[in-house]
């Protein structure tokens, strides 16, 4: 087990942090760090230790949602023409916090490498539910839902640091896959112990209420959308939904 997967499990009473990888310009720290020459994030993982104030809300929050695994800070570049963090930065934000669970369960770049195995996604969901803006500071947990011999299905949640709001939620299935034939493999016997123990710890977390979630316009109920159509004079479509008409 690698310090950065104790550190995990047992909770250490000091703050670790590291940097992340990419592909391309990565540099090996020692056998639990790496860094990304080319835009780093900065990454710390926050124990539940002895805390106080916001600090002790986070530890709660980490309880309630699984271990925090990135915190960062909303770049200038990331920013819209809307005023706020363009929806692709969630992603790769969520895509970070991602890596560093890998990291810790020793299937990150190392075991690449070495193994000849890596995880594709094969399937998302994102929900985006408050905007965040530059210089905003985020943090995003981490839940294993499920785990079998080729795949995982987790869950992330994006909070602003300091204010707890959700910002954003990430469901996504990844799947185990031998790079030499890119064809579906099974994890190894220790691998898969170590998803399990993770797996059986985050199951006490709970469901999450975005999970499974289904993507279409809501509809309301024959008798409110004939209500709202007489009070607002708008047609109403076959399908229930109310046409609007916006002036020239």
């Amino acid at each position: 087990m690698s310090y950065f997967t104790k550190y995990l499990s047992d909770y250490l009473p000091k703050p670790l942090t590291v940097f992340l990888f990419s592909a391309k310009n990565f540099k090996n720290f020692d056998d639990n760090m790496i860094l990304l020459a080319d835009k780093a994030f900065l990454v710390n993982i926050c124990p539940p230790c002895s805390l106080q104030g916001p600090e002790k809300l986070k530890m709660s929050e980490e309880i309630n949602y699984g271990p925090v695994l990135l915190e960062a800070t909303i770049r200038e570049e990331w920013i819209d023409f809307n005023g706020h963090m363009n929806m692709a930065y969630y992603v790769l934000l969520f895509d970070q916090a991602l890596t560093n669970f890998l990291e810790s369960h020793d299937l990150g770049l190392a075991y690449v490498r070495d193994s000849g195995k890596s995880l594709f996604a094969l399937e998302n969901h994102v929900t985006y539910q408050h905007e965040l803006k530059q210089g905003e500071p985020i943090r995003v947990h981490f839940q294993l839902l499920d785990v079998d011999s080729k795949f995982i299905h987790y869950f992330m949640r994006l909070f602003h640091r300091d204010m707890a709001t959700a910002s954003a939620t990430m469901e996504q299935i990844s799947l185990h896959v031998n790079m030499a034939n890119r064809m579906p493999a099974r994890f190894g016997e220790k691998d898969m112990a170590r998803l399990l123990d993770t797996l059986d710890r985050h199951r006490e977390i709970g469901r999450p209420r975005e999970m499974g979630r289904s993507i279409a316009i809501r509809r309301h109920s024959p008798a409110k959308i004939k209500k709202s159509a007489s009070n607002t004079g708008q047609p109403v479509t076959s399908a229930g939904a109310i046409i609007r008409r916006y002036p020239k």
